[in-house]
């Protein structure tokens, strides 16, 4: 009765490795935790990880602790399994907006576009050059994932040809950097500093 929560979860987990399972369920161990007991927890699973000759699996919410623990991953989205891969696959390249999302990534799709040389998608308005890892041509559909720090906020139009208008759903503080969610007309993540929503100018 005397133990944290963090203490009762290290305490689950050995409990669960001593019986040297075939399988070990985990099945979101980080809920409810507060962040000092998630680091210590997340630790003992690596640890534990480390050793163990059995498979894992890992069911969580937080792309954080797949990414830390994680080899492959099966990702749900409406009770539909929508992609299966290597972690750093599934990272890198989702497949869908919501997977996208998840990993902090936005996703363009549409029809390639040659403009002044360039390969790219136009995008409400936009042109986004990419280049393609497989040979693709005009007219091509592709899907191209983008970091959040890909994108740049623009004060006013910006360059020409090279800028979206978006409606801001919502801003989420991440330490010293700020995460913007814009969703029309194409769902974007932008990252712009934290100090950029103290000046009042961005709001949802």
């Amino acid at each position: 009765g005397s133990l944290s929560g963090g203490e009762a979860r290290r305490v689950a987990l050995a409990r669960a490795l001593a019986t040297e399972p075939a399988l070990l369920l985990l099945d979101e161990p980080m809920s409810g935790l507060d962040v000092a007991a998630v680091a210590l927890v997340r630790a003992s699973l690596q640890a534990a990880r480390a050793s163990l000759p059995a498979p894992c699996v890992l069911v969580a919410h937080d792309p954080l602790d797949a990414i830390a623990l994680g080899d492959r991953a099966l990702v749900l989205e409406a009770g539909r399994a929508v992609q299966v891969g290597a972690l750093l696959e599934v990272q890198e390249r989702p497949k869908t907006p919501w997977t996208a999302r998840l990993f902090g990534k936005s996703l363009l799709e549409g029809a390639l576009e040659a403009r002044g040389g360039a390969l790219g998608l136009a995008i409400a308005g936009a042109f986004v050059p990419i280049e393609a890892r497989a040979p693709l041509g005009t007219g091509d559909r592709a899907r191209v994932a983008l970091g959040p720090r890909a994108l740049a906020l623009a004060d006013g139009e910006g360059p020409a040809g090279r800028t979206i208008t978006a409606r801001l759903a919502r801003a989420q503080l991440m330490g010293e950097a700020a995460q913007l969610i814009l969703e029309s007309p194409v769902a974007l993540v932008l990252e712009v500093p934290a100090a950029r929503l103290f000046r009042g100018d961005l709001a949802p």
